[in-house]
């Protein structure tokens, strides 16, 4: 890591775990970035965060340190690290492969805008949301959560092109 006041440059292996049935106790489920020079920053805590899709995959990108806000928090990680906190700003695969569902996520935003449903040049059905201001996102994924409503305010993932 090295600090650009205090934007951090990152570079590791994401460690996103899935729920595993039968182990005891409460579970880590979010996403973690084990870094090349031996430093761990939990990156997000949710199951369903964006960083899953580059679970075990070398990626590059910076962040902005902070404190957790909440009592309750991850104590060590899987390398018996004690973990810092990043808000990630962007993160992109070093290696791109086709099997690689996203390439690069930038920094969480708040927008407002609709869905829009359209066809791909493939015949395959595409959802995108529109922001105010128009620019267009393609959604590249949903949660059993999330509710699809003619405007409403979402975290996005990725700009189209």
């Amino acid at each position: 890591m090295s600090e650009q006041e205090k934007e951090l440059q990152f570079e590791g292996i994401v460690y996103a775990p899935a729920y595993r049935d039968g182990d005891r106790g409460k579970q880590f489920l979010g996403a973690i970035i084990e870094c090349s020079d031996g430093g761990d920053w939990i990156i997000d805590y949710e199951e369903q965060s964006p960083f899953h899709a580059f679970a075990g995959r070398k990626v590059v990108g910076s962040g902005e340190p902070y404190e957790p806000p909440f009592d309750q928090h991850l104590i060590r990680t899987r390398r018996g690290q004690k973990p810092r906190h990043l808000h990630v700003s962007s993160m992109r695969l070093v290696e791109v492969t086709s099997d690689a569902d996203l390439v690069e996520v930038g920094a969480r935003q708040d927008l407002s805008g609709r869905f829009e449903r359209a066809t791909s040049d493939t015949g395959e059905s595409m959802l995108s949301f529109v922001a105010e201001k128009g620019i267009t996102f393609l959604v590249v994924s949903i949660t059993s959560t999330s509710t699809l409503a003619p405007s409403c305010t979402d975290r996005l993932l990725s700009r189209d092109s």
